[in-house]
């Protein structure tokens, strides 16, 4: 009964997509769409040490739609120069550092684990504005976390079907227990020096608000080479607005800084906190250093990002990870 509720509330998630893109996508002339894949792995590392825990992989698909009619909200903020609006789906997995689980341990009722097993795939809508110098993106996510989400069965196939390596599928049993998560993000760019084409340096503000996680990051980043402003860069995720003919080659790095109030992944049910592997000792702060590269031509973009993380869910804990994105305008 507990996995039919839960297969429901996959069929739900999915109908959600599915009406958003048949909602949104009008048959409208002289607007250029994206598609956008992307996919995270600390197996793409080409600084850093492969260390396969904590964040452990990610993989989403969106599409975004410039200039749509939605809901009203295309009307909103006179001033803006550009609209969008993006749906997705993304699953996610999330493992501890010694992922296996012995006889002993279980005969003795001592299995731990410096951070859960957990696993979460969702659906996403944001509309973003974009100005002269600046840029304002706001969405909801909603989806399933658990192993109603499938990321334990997504991460087993690979390791036996593709890597060829140790698979950790009776150990995935201890993880994050099943339910329906929602999210609120929002997320404010500021360009420090909008005419400039070649260096720039930019703040960007967010924060997520729901039952997956709670927090507030402020980033502070520079790029340098050939891009465009921000209403139409792929620095700022607006390639879907930019010229049919633009050509991007940008270097960028950015720091920023958490403050973690809550992490559904790390603490199970904000409402029901009797999750056995819960982290005690969840680390309300940590910092990301991020160095990417990005290039645009013509209706392609690419983009390689790599992350180096300190205290995610656990103080004075370090990993990095990578992710490459591929973007189609059409």
């Amino acid at each position: 009964m507990k996995n039919s509720i839960c297969l429901n509330h996959y069929h739900i998630v999915v109908l959600i997509f599915l009406y958003s893109v048949l909602g949104i996508a009008q048959n409208e002339e002289n607007h250029i769409n994206e598609l956008s894949i992307s996919s995270s792995n600390d197996a793409f590392l080409i600084l850093g040490d492969d260390l396969d825990r904590f964040y452990s992989f990610g993989f989403g698909a969106s599409l975004k739609l410039p200039n749509r009619r939605i809901l009203g909200l295309e009307k909103l903020f006179s001033n803006k120069v550009g609209f969008y609006s993006e749906v997705g789906l993304r699953i996610e997995g999330y493992t501890p550092t010694d992922k296996d689980v012995t006889d002993f341990e279980i005969d003795t009722n001592t299995i731990s684990f410096d951070r859960p097993f957990a696993g979460v795939s969702y659906g996403v809508f944001n509309i973003n504005y974009t100005f002269q110098r600046s840029n304002f993106k706001s969405g909801i996510i909603i989806g399933l976390l658990g192993e109603s989400s499938q990321a334990g069965d997504i991460q087993t196939w690979f390791h036996e079907n593709i890597t060829n390596d140790e698979v950790f599928k009776e150990e995935w049993v201890y993880q994050v227990p099943n339910q329906l998560i929602y999210n609120i993000n929002m997320g404010y760019t500021y360009d420090f020096l909008p005419e400039n084409n070649f260096f720039d340096l930019f703040a960007v503000a967010q924060a997520q608000l729901g039952n997956l996680k709670i927090n507030a990051t402020p980033t502070l980043g520079m790029r340098l080479g050939k891009f465009e402003k921000i209403s139409e860069s792929i620095s700022f995720d607006n390639s879907v607005l930019g010229d049919n003919n633009s050509f991007e080659l940008i270097f960028q790095s950015t720091i920023s800084f958490t403050a973690n109030i809550f992490d559904a992944t790390a603490q199970g049910n904000i409402f029901n906190r009797n999750f056995e592997f819960e982290v005690e000792n969840f680390n309300r702060y940590h910092s990301v250093i991020n160095h990417s590269i990005y290039i645009v031509y013509n209706m392609f973009s690419l983009g390689y990002e790599q992350y180096f993380t300190k205290g995610v869910t656990l103080k004075n804990a370090q990993h990095s990870f990578s992710k490459i994105l591929l973007k189609y305008r059409f």
